[in-house]
Order: C-alpha cells, then sequence, then structure tokens
C-alpha cells in the first residue's frame, strides 16, 4: 500500500502539520501581542522564558505519563488542549480583553503541552511499515520546515492590536 493511502498516517501527518504551524504562528504572535499591550521588548521576551519554563517543570511528570498510556491518546489530548488555550487566548483578544496574565498562564500551559506531547510523540513509526519509513520522514519533515517558513510570516500579519 503506497504512503498516501496508510490513513493512520496521513491523519497523524495532517494533526502535526496543523499543530506545528499553529505553534509556529504562535510563537511569533504572543510576542508580538505582548509587545503591542505593553510596548516593552523585555516582558515580550518573558513569553518564551515562561512557556519555558512549563516544558522544563512538566518534562520529568511528562515521561511517566508517556510510559504508563497509550501514546496515541495523549497525543491527541494534549494537542487539544493546546488547540483549546490557543483558540481560547484568540477569541479573548478578538473581543478585546487584553490581559498579560492570561497570555502568561496560556504561555506555561502551552509549555506543559509542549512537553506531554514531546515525550509521547514517537508515533511514527507505530503506524508506517520499516519500508516506508523513510518516505514518511522525508514527508514529516516537510511539515517540520515548511511550518518554520509560514508560520511566522503568518504571526506577524495578525491585525494591529492598537
Amino acid at each position: 500500500m503506497p504512503l498516501w493511502r496508510n490513513l493512520q498516517f496521513q491523519t497523524l501527518w495532517l494533526g502535526a502539520s496543523t499543530s506545528t504551524l499553529g505553534v509556529s504562528v504562535a510563537d511569533i504572535a504572543y510576542p508580538l501581542t505582548i509587545l503591542a499591550i505593553t510596548r516593552s521588548p523585555a516582558i515580550a521576551g518573558l513569553f518564551a522564558a515562561v512557556q519555558a519554563l512549563g516544558m522544563l517543570l512538566a518534562g520529568l511528570p511528562a515521561g511517566v505519563l508517556a510510559d504508563r498510556y497509550d501514546s496515541r491518546t495523549i497525543v491527541i489530548w494534549t494537542e487539544s488542549a493546546r488547540a483549546i488555550v490557543t483558540g481560547t487566548v484568540a477569541v479573548s483578544l478578538i473581543m478585546g480583553y487584553r490581559s498579560l496574565p492570561v497570555l502568561f498562564a496560556a504561555a506555561v500551559l502551552l509549555g506543559i503541552g509542549q512537553a506531554v506531547k514531546g515525550s509521547a510523540q514517537m508515533l511514527l513509526r507505530s503506524v508506517v511499515p520499516a519500508g516506508q519509513l523513510t518516505q514518511a520522514l522525508t514527508q514529516d519533515e516537510v511539515r517540520m520546515n515548511g511550518a518554520a517558513l509560514a508560520g511566522p510570516a503568518l504571526g506577524g500579519s495578525a491585525p494591529d492590536l492598537n
């Protein structure tokens, strides 16, 4: 069966592509939003530090979680939670509610989600036969690099909050 007909892989790839693009957009959009609110580059840069702190604090518990439970379920729940956090922030900004505590809480939650997802993410080998692994890894690289190219441009094109 050709890789493009492997429904499990294509579903995983599509979900991971969406998630990766969203993270890439958020990595630019959140600091720009904070900069627009506060006019402080230092506070805008603090977003990444808070997100990294969330990843650091969740690292060990995330590994234990990944060892004890089904990786697919963990990734689905984690990515869903991260999408809800990002959607909630987007809706609050659209409605005019601009709160630094909400943005920094989102940073912590997104960091925790990244750590949990990262611990459970080795799903590719479980949905692709060994003979198609090289092709699947190539397609996965296209996903990651495409998001790295498109995400900052999309994140920087957010409307002005002033």
